[in-house]
């Protein structure tokens, strides 16, 4: 500011000036000027300077947040609307208009043990296998800093490994007192025996555990299928063997027929009933 002013004073001194006075006070407002000027010019380096920090430091805090607000168009003006019509906007672009129509393949669809079965394996269960192994490896270790560590196993939130090893093992010992029950139309005793949990060693048990963890998630599947109507008919089935597709039939089936195949066996082809 005070340049600026000094600029000015000379600027209104060279005119009131005589002639032999005004080349001096040019020279000196010259310098002046230039002395503004590169002012100037170190301010508007240090402002994008702090700009782009700022920038950088946003980026990195939040990425998605930064290219949402460098990509989306800005919002401007004054919406003027009706709390009627907002409430009507809010139910259309809220309200499914395909809510009636039947869902697409679920889960249990390609991962669970059903009439047919994909080879396919889900990666969930994938997860909670080795998240369980990694609980044993943790419980059986040999190392006395691992023992005493008494290290948690991480997992999310709405499934702790844990708790479904605990809940795992106590179903299997409730299994051993139970003993072998019947299954299905099969008459008693036929099958093979269950292996005891008080008999198995420890490589047996961590197999017990997952084979366990397996029928858990099977039996999540087959819940959901019971839950819909359409395309969970197969569960009501009775004398229907099962299809075991591997991939080489996968490989060599066209992919026409699979589809079909698939789509048959749930009930969601464009059929007129469908």
């Amino acid at each position: 500011m005070q340049l600026v002013k000094e600029h000015c004073l000379v600027r209104k001194a060279w005119r009131k000036a005589v002639d032999h006075e005004k080349e001096g006070l040019k020279n000196l407002w010259g310098q002046i000027r230039a002395k503004l000027t590169n002012l100037r010019r170190m301010e508007r380096i240090r402002k994008r300077k702090r700009r782009k920090e700022k920038a950088r430091s946003s980026f990195f805090q939040d990425p998605f947040r930064y290219a949402r607000n460098l990509l989306e168009e800005k919002k401007n003006g004054t919406l003027h609307i009706t709390g009627q019509e907002l409430e009507e906007y809010i139910k259309i672009q809220t309200s499914d208009s395909l809510r009636e129509s039947p869902l697409g393949s679920p889960g249990h669809v390609l991962f669970g043990r059903n009439t047919l079965r994909l080879p396919l394996r889900s990666i969930r269960l994938g997860y909670k296998q080795e998240k369980v192994r990694l609980v044993f490896e943790l419980q059986d270790s040999r190392d006395p800093v691992v023992q005493n560590a008494k290290a948690q196993v991480q997992t999310g939130s709405k499934w702790k490994a844990t708790h479904a090893v605990n809940q795992a093992i106590t179903h299997l010992k409730h299994q051993e007192v139970v003993g072998m029950v019947q299954h299905g139309r099969a008459g008693f005793g036929l099958g093979t025996s269950p292996k005891m949990w008080s008999k198995a060693s420890k490589i047996v048990r961590k197999n017990l555990t997952n084979s366990e963890v397996v029928r858990d998630e099977e039996e999540s599947y087959k819940i959901k299928a019971v839950s819909q109507g359409q395309q969970g008919r197969w569960t009501t089935w009775e004398a229907v063997s099962d299809r075991v597709l591997t991939w080489a039939d996968l490989w060599r089936m066209p992919k026409a027929r699979l589809s079909f195949l698939i789509r048959a066996t749930y009930d969601t082809l464009p059929s007129p009933q469908n």
